[in-house]
């Protein structure tokens, strides 16, 4: 392994520097705050003396300029308390090299084997693992480790390339969060991320997926808890993550039903599984609002206090840290650098109201001085920060031609976590005809490479031939520009896909415009209602030689619930005839996991109380919902797919209906048989969860408690034969723990960054 010193600040590197000699010399070196450090970065003291370690981070550097340096720290070294003096620096060196520099240090450095070039380093980390992992960016940059990395998220289609891997290591902080977003894995095997925008959430989530890619787990991204199930494979080191885990979900009691028990059953699986680990990350204010709104997500069973993990509080020394890494790393002028440092206080910065760590970055990026105002870099880096709303406004209004403006738009109504370039291009190419008329601006046949060209790298990532946000915030930003009435008006009479559909109409459906306005949208979804009866809800993909199947756009079951909601609003019975065709001839056939629950919430509301009552087709929109939850009921379904419509049932409240005797019929029938279906799991989470299933389910249809024992005794006895050939993993070896460090004083703050200045 070659480590790559390059990444780490003065900071870190005096960090590391104390790590590896006291490792070597047997010797506790103490740390202290950054600041001037009057030629001492560690300490070690005893009772035979006081050993001064100093550390020089000159990797790339001259030996010349190293011996300069050592020169101008000669006063410092003679006036040194201490009875050795230790030197590390990252240059390589060589004997000759070494001969010198003990030359100029003179006396206090008693050998020259207290001076420790960056061969001997190398060296030292190879030989104490513990701290290489220990420094994480350090560890994650050699090149054995990148290109793991690389390689498992090349299979897993993940959003990452090297150059984002390294810039993310340079800047990167570790802090307390790491280390308990660690424990939480390795014991919980769950983390719930979460903390207001731009705290830097994802990066945390990145900094972790890394540690265990890098020690050999399959990564697993996702888009939606639908497909998550059949990922999970017991003989296999898998880390799930799902970024954003509820900004995808119209957080209403209607929308989380169809998501809050399939969630929280993949949850529970992950958390028993010994080879499977699950990072999600979101908005505080969403995850208090799914609590809020679901029964299910707020139940004290589950326990998530013990998963959460609010990445938004920092010690002032981590702010600092922050800051200083995007300076120390960053390709602005020197004289940016200055003014920033010189023209005031620093503690303006790290202690402001609104200190970011996206605005941070967004400030201390190449591309991003184009939108600085004709001002100082300082005054425009602290009115950036009173108003963080400017972030992406100027950049999407000003910086880019309106063609891009338009293909963020596409990007942004086609899915919430990234899309292929091809479904890109389409939604594009829907959109910009009627876009490039409306706002005069003309259009030519190379608008979508040229203008993907153009936002690569400041608006959105490509990896894998899927186009992503290059941030949520973005994707937040996206979302307020576009719940414009004008934009909302053009995009419902553009040729859409269904997800494209959902997301528009959900932005009118969230917003607070006049009824008249609302019904007039509606009604300009005709065409594209059209469109859902025929559109599909699965995609064949190739894997080489093989093939599966993925979920795309809206369900069949959603794709109902939209039409009633369009013909409640409207009263246009064309909305309401076009449901009840869907129903009667779904695109691709109904699945009870994407629609089962949604068939019967459409079910309760054609009841003679429900609000779908007056519809003037109701009495066939009944007749027909009814026929297909009939139809999937006698489909063959597994025990897991009944208790969704148990569950559905139930949280409609009636279980006196015709419907609900054939369901308890079918159940029955899985008690019966169910030693058959035990014998054929081969994995123990899911045989567990089916397990639970039976349990729910068994009060349901009267099963007597002998009954009940017997099949508990033949999935204790399954999962006896499972564990005897089961092998289990562990997970990365422990990291080792980095304090945050002491109380950062204004001088201290003023010192650590007076190194970029000088």
């Amino acid at each position: 392994m070659t480590y790559n010193f390059k990444n780490l600040s003065h900071i870190d590197f005096e960090d590391l520097a104390r790590d590896l000699a006291g490792a070597e010399l047997g010797k506790a070196f103490e740390g202290f705050a950054p600041g001037p450090d009057g030629g001492v970065d560690g300490r070690h003291s005893s009772g035979t003396g006081n050993i001064i370690l100093q550390a020089k981070h000159m990797e790339g550097s001259t030996f010349s300029k190293l011996c300069t340096t050592m020169k101008r720290e000669k006063k410092k070294v003679d006036k040194l308390p201490c009875d050795r003096y230790v030197l590390v620096t990252s240059r390589p060196l060589t004997i000759e090299n070494k001969k010198k520099l003990a030359s100029i240090i003179g006396p206090k450095l008693l050998s020259e084997a207290d001076i420790f070039g960056g061969s001997e380093l190398q060296s030292l980390l190879r030989k104490h693992q513990n701290i290489a992992k220990a420094h994480i960016k350090l560890w994650l940059s050699d090149s054995v480790v990148l290109e793991r990395i690389l390689n498992a998220a090349s299979h897993a289609r993940a959003d990452f390339t090297l150059d984002e891997i390294e810039s993310k290591l340079k800047v990167y902080v570790r802090n307390k969060s790491y280390d308990s977003a660690f424990e939480m894995l390795e014991t919980q095997h769950a983390t719930i991320i979460h903390g207001p925008p731009g705290v830097g959430k994802t990066t945390l989530a990145e900094m972790l997926l890394y540690a265990y890619l890098a020690d050999g787990w399959e990564l697993i991204s996702l888009r939606d808890i639908e497909g998550a199930f059949s990922r999970i494979e017991k003989a296999k080191k898998q880390i799930f993550y799902f970024d954003d885990f509820l900004g995808s979900i119209s957080l209403d009691k209607n929308a989380l039903a169809k998501h809050d028990s399939d969630f929280v059953r993949f949850f529970e699986r992950v958390k028993k599984s010994p080879n499977a680990r699950f990072i999600l990350t979101t908005r505080t204010y969403l995850l208090e609002e799914a609590e809020h709104c679901s029964e299910r997500l707020s139940s004290k069973s589950i326990k998530w206090p013990k998963h959460f993990l609010n990445v938004g509080d920092y010690t002032r020394r981590v702010r600092a840290e922050i800051l200083y890494n995007h300076l120390y790393h960053s390709d602005l002028p020197q004289a940016h650098i200055e003014n920033l440092i010189s023209a005031g206080p620093v503690s303006q910065i790290v202690d402001h109201k609104h200190y970011n760590p996206r605005i941070i970055e967004w400030m201390t990026t190449s591309f991003d001085q184009a939108l600085i105002d004709e001002m100082p870099y300082r005054d425009a880096f602290l009115k950036m920060l009173s108003n963080p709303s400017d972030l992406w406004d100027k950049a999407f209004r000003k910086c880019i031609p309106i063609k891009c403006q338009h293909l963020l738009i596409a990007l942004f109504i086609s899915g919430d976590h990234g899309v292929t370039i091809e479904e890109l291009k389409r939604t594009y190419s829907s959109i910009r005809p009627k876009f490039s008329v409306f706002y005069s601006d003309p259009r030519s046949p190379d608008d979508f490479q040229e203008g993907l060209r153009i936002i690569e790298g400041s608006f959105v990532s490509i990896t894998n031939a899927y186009v992503y946000p290059i941030n949520p915030s973005l994707r937040d930003y996206l979302k307020r520009y576009v719940a414009n009435e004008e934009i909302l008006s053009l995009l419902a009479e553009c040729k859409l896909s269904s997800t494209s559909t959902a997301t528009i109409w959900r932005l009118i459906d969230e917003s607070s415009l006049p009824s008249e306005t609302r019904v007039f949208l509606a009604k300009s979804f005709l065409s594209n209602a059209e469109r859902l009866l025929t559109l599909p809800t699965v995609r064949k993909e190739q894997k080489g030689p093989s093939y599966s199947y993925r979920f795309i756009g809206m369900s069949n079951g959603d794709r109902i619930i939209q039409l009633l909601k369009w013909w409640s609003i409207t009263n246009d019975k064309s909305f309401s005839e076009l449901a009840l065709q869907l129903i009667k001839e779904p695109a691709d056939g109904f699945n009870c996991w994407r629609d089962g629950k949604s068939l019967v919430q459409i079910f309760d509301w054609l009841q003679e109380d429900g609000e779908l009552r007056a519809a003037p087709n109701s009495e066939e929109l009944l007749a027909s919902i009814e026929q297909a939850i009939r139809d999937l009921l006698e489909s063959g379904l597994n025990i897991s797919d009944l208790r969704t419509l148990f569950e559905a049932f139930e949280d409609m409240g009636d279980f006196d209906s015709p419907i609900v005797d054939q369901l308890r019929n079918v159940i029955q029938i899985e008690f019966d048989t169910a030693e058959d279906a035990i014998h054929q799991h081969d994995d123990e989470s899911s045989l567990e969860e089916d397990w639970e299933c039976y349990q729910s389910l068994a009060d349901f249809v009267g099963l007597p408690k002998r009954r009940l024992e017997e099949i508990e005794s033949a999935v204790r006895s399954r999962q006896d034969d499972m564990q005897r050939d089961d092998q289990e993993y562990e997970g990365p070896p422990p990291i080792a723990k980095k304090a945050d460090g002491d109380i950062l004083t204004d001088d201290q703050l003023s010192g650590m960054f007076a190194s970029l200045v000088e």
